[in-house]
């Protein structure tokens, strides 16, 4: 699973650009929501752009936390499909060697995809410590 998320997140080991035209517009709602504890959700059809939207947010969170804070992951690969979420925050942790007590944050696509996962993210947003946005179909 590490390897699979080193390749997810790139700026752990260098300097990382987003793609994509930037939508100044929904890039400032994001940055308004972010300070709040809440979980921000991007929900929309397929194909509009919810990926690029939290690559561009990352980007621009970047100069702001340390690369190894931001983590991103996506819940339709094969071996991520079948792990809890809790576990990929587990694995993600001993990575870095962060405790339970360090904040970072955690951007999941395609979150809809996977059996429960309002539960964990529950789960997440009670313990405290991450601050997540997450990404799925309109069918959330």
């Amino acid at each position: 699973m590490e390897q699979i998320l080193r390749r997810y997140n790139p700026w752990w080991d260098r300097l990382y650009e987003s793609t994509g035209m930037p939508r100044e517009d929904y890039l400032s709602r994001m940055r308004y929501s972010w300070d709040t504890r809440d979980v921000l959700f991007l929900v929309g059809v397929r194909r509009v752009g919810k990926t690029t939207m939290m690559h561009q947010y990352i980007h621009g969170l970047l100069s702001e936390e340390p690369p190894e804070r931001v983590l991103y992951f996506s819940m339709d690969h094969p071996v991520l499909a079948n792990t809890s979420i809790l576990d990929i925050l587990d694995t993600y942790r001993s990575i870095h060697g962060l405790s339970h007590a360090d904040e970072f944050s955690a951007f999941i696509d395609e979150v809809h995809v996977h059996p429960g996962f309002e539960r964990e993210l529950k789960v997440v947003y009670d313990m405290g410590g991450v601050k997540v946005c997450a990404s799925g179909s309109a069918s959330i």
